[in-house]
């Protein structure tokens, strides 16, 4: 009996300290936001303009990107990012650093020469981004999709 109980006895203490350690070992869960969301390598699949110049992007006014060219937006956790275009075959790199008004859902993005970009984040998901921005010629619309 002796031998009976300290084995039992055992098995508990292993059991008790399987139960202590095991959540520690749980992945810490991370919140996700819209602005942790847009941290990854986006490709352009689609683009607008306000055509009929009513304000607002229609259906219509949405067309897919020529096949000739690429072009990928990444956005860093460093709040830096990369536009990088292919066109006809010949990459070009835009660096850039930027920033986020997550009450206002804009995007500010800052490259080479001044070049200053304000990003409306229409839409996004784990893997479609939409942006919307004011240029000369009126509202235009940017549609990626996660690469």
């Amino acid at each position: 009996m002796p031998l009976m109980k300290r084995t039992l006895t055992l098995s508990l203490l292993v059991i008790a300290a399987i139960g202590v350690l095991l959540p520690s070992c749980k992945r810490k869960e991370v919140t996700e936001t819209r602005k942790t969301r847009i941290q990854h390598s986006w490709k352009l699949v689609r683009t607008a303009t306000d055509a009929n110049a009513n304000g607002v992007i229609d259906a219509s006014e949405i067309h897919p990107v020529n096949t000739s060219f690429v072009t990928t937006l990444t956005f860093n956790s460093d709040l830096t990012g990369n536009e990088n275009v292919i066109a006809n075959g010949v990459p070009t790199d835009y660096p850039f650093t930027w920033t986020m008004d997550p009450t206002l859902d804009t995007i500010t993005r800052n490259g080479v020469g001044h070049n200053v970009i304000k990003y409306y984040l229409s839409d996004i998901s784990s893997i479609n981004m939409d942006l919307t921005t004011m240029t000369d010629l009126g509202l235009a619309g940017y549609y990626y999709e996660i690469k």
